[in-house]
């Protein structure tokens, strides 16, 4: 998990400073925001008395603003705690009690018992269970203060002067910060044009059916502020591709950064975007923390913070949404399109300006009733705030990651691997209904967005062990397209059905000829003579069945898919005298 923040004298928190450049006001000891507070019982000073009433009030109010708040007392009882320590939890946070009796939670509905015992030491001031607790709720150590009894907390000023800092933080709505444990984050690490396109796409953040490519809010480079939808496309046969949607992070940052960085958190699911501009008033920094939303359907965030002068949020990119219609519309002249909804806020407090948006989406196949539905539960959103979102967003990471992991000893460059491919599957693991998984996701235009037979054996057998229900979504796509596949058969004189090597939105075969490869026109022949796809397909729906247990699916729809493609082989061998089947001017896997 990390190393947990600690409680220190204010002298000795380094040189780091605020987005303006100067050292933060008096008391601004850690300069960072955390998610939890971890309190050795002694280290409050209770003694034989209640807790202070200046530290009980501080505690209470970090709990009303979602910030999680443990007491670890192994030589009291909870009831001895409690008593002392008088706090009401009223919040969205939780206060825990991990006392010599068990573990606790304190809600405004009484104290609720997660296990019973002593509690177990953690090596870092945090018990064992409260450092499980705290991570099922996506908060590592690197996220929390741990005040213990060394921490120089005699008189209280110090600990009263860090809570005091976490509150100020809160009600700034400065922008959170994130475990750079790495282990589990990616980091820009180039800054030429390729390289940054390059971390464009790997930085996409995707809910299972929008993908945001992860330029930075205010980006210009052509091609950078892209976002689609899967299965929203524009176009007709060979120039059909997904269509791009209003880019909803939009911003204006004044100024060019003269040094900035891109952070990819895996481990909750969160994009960072920093930047630093020198100028004769010091130096100016932007924070940019971005998220498309684990916990609620169609929820996209962002907040974003620096100088008053210097920031501020735009429209989505795309035509001004009119006063009859707050919708920001993408769309082409067949009535296919993407909508997006925002709703913006924006604090001011000393020269520091901090905006954060929420947004939702909806397309061409939502009626008025859905977009009614879909504004009232941005509107919803909006009122718990940017806050409550990326709370609900970490501890749904947080449950995914405790389902799914990759842990590879010994190769750290690997695992880290491993765990991006996951972070990018679970963006397409959210789909019930069909997924018509791109062979680039939604992370770019290549391919446009077309489905080939990687999906059906590469992505599928992983995507078994995320989510069985969007595996099956994956093969929905294809049965859905099954009277295309048989029309394609039949138009060979062959029986069965005959998948397409590169698939449009309607299942036809839109394989390109040719290329050109410098000045010489090649032949593309993968659309004719890679037929592997239709027994693909038929692998993909066994292996779904075996591997999630639904045989009931294969017995029933997805026999289909395996019927038909055996009767289309069967017509497609070429019988030999001896009784030999034979296939004929096929070519394999071009990988």
């Amino acid at each position: 998990m990390g190393r947990p923040v600690r409680s220190r004298d204010p002298e000795a928190t380094g040189d780091r400073r605020d987005v303006l450049g100067r050292r933060e006001g008096a008391g601004r000891y850690l300069l960072r925001t955390v998610e939890a507070v971890v309190l050795e019982w002694a280290a409050l000073g209770a003694g034989a008395g209640a807790v202070p009433v200046e530290l009980r009030r501080r505690l209470e109010e970090l709990v009303a603003a979602g910030v999680d708040v443990a007491v670890v007392a192994p030589d009291a009882t909870a009831a001895e705690v409690q008593a002392r320590l008088l706090a009401e939890a009223r919040g969205a946070g939780a206060l825990l009690l991990a006392a010599r009796d068990g573990l606790f939670v304190v809600g405004v509905s009484g104290t609720r018992t997660l296990r019973r015992g002593s509690p177990r030491g953690g090596g870092d001031g945090l018990s064992g269970e409260v450092r499980a607790v705290l991570a099922r709720r996506g908060t590592t150590a690197a996220l929390t203060l741990a005040v213990t009894t060394d921490s120089g907390t005699a008189d209280h000023s110090h600990l009263i002067g860090l809570l005091d800092e976490q509150l100020w933080r809160r009600r700034a709505g400065r922008a959170p910060d994130i475990d750079e444990d790495p282990a589990w984050v990616v980091v820009a690490d180039t800054d030429d044009d390729v390289g940054r396109r390059v971390t464009d796409a790997l930085f996409t953040l995707a809910d299972g059916m929008l993908g945001t490519r992860g330029a930075c809010a205010e980006a210009s480079r052509v091609g950078a502020r892209l976002v689609q939808v899967a299965g929203v496309y524009t176009g007709r046969g060979s120039a059909e591709r997904l269509l791009p949607g209003p880019w909803w992070p939009a911003a204006r940052v004044t100024g060019g950064p003269d040094a900035e960085r891109r952070v990819l958190d895996l481990r909750s699911g969160l994009l960072l975007h920093e930047r630093a501009r020198h100028g004769p008033d010091g130096v100016a920094r932007q924070r940019e923390v971005r998220l498309a939303s684990a916990a609620s359907p169609r929820l996209l965030a962002m907040r974003l913070e620096g100088p008053a002068h210097a920031v501020a949020l735009e429209p989505p990119s795309g035509p001004t949404p009119a006063a009859a219609d707050p919708w920001s519309r993408a769309g082409d002249d067949a009535g296919r399109g993407v909508a997006v909804l925002v709703r913006d806020r924006t604090r001011d407090e000393g020269g520091l300006r901090t905006v954060e948006r929420l947004a939702t989406y909806a397309t061409h196949a939502d009626s008025p009733d859905d977009e009614d539905a879909l504004r009232a539960r941005l509107d919803r959103a909006a009122a718990r705030g940017f806050d409550a979102a990326l709370r609900d967003h970490r501890r749904a990471w947080a449950r995914r990651w405790e389902a799914v992991d990759v842990e590879i000893p010994g190769d750290a460059g690997l695992q880290l691997a491993a765990r991006l491919a996951l972070f990018h599957l679970w963006g397409l693991a959210t789909r019930e209904d069909e997924a018509a998984v791109g062979a680039r996701g939604l992370s770019g235009t290549g391919y446009r967005g077309h489905v080939f037979w990687d999906a059906d054996v590469f992505v599928m057998p992983a995507l078994v062990t995320l989510s069985p229900r969007s595996a099956r979504a994956m093969l929905t796509y294809r049965l859905r397209r099954l009277p295309r596949a048989r029309e394609a058969a039949q138009a060979l004189g062959r029986d069965g059905a005959r998948f397409p090597w590169e698939s449009a939105e309607d299942g036809s075969d839109v394989t390109p000829r040719w290329i050109r490869i410098g000045r010489e026109r090649v032949a593309v022949r993968t659309g004719e003579q890679e037929e592997h796809v239709v027994a693909d397909v038929a692998w993909a729906a066994d292996h779904y069945a075996a591997w999630s247990g639904d045989g009931a699916w294969l017995r029933g729809p997805g026999s289909a898919l395996v019927v038909e493609a055996a009767r289309y082989w069967a017509s497609r061998c070429r019988v030999d005298g001896d009784g030999v089947a034979h296939v004929d001017g096929v070519i394999g896997p071009d990988e």
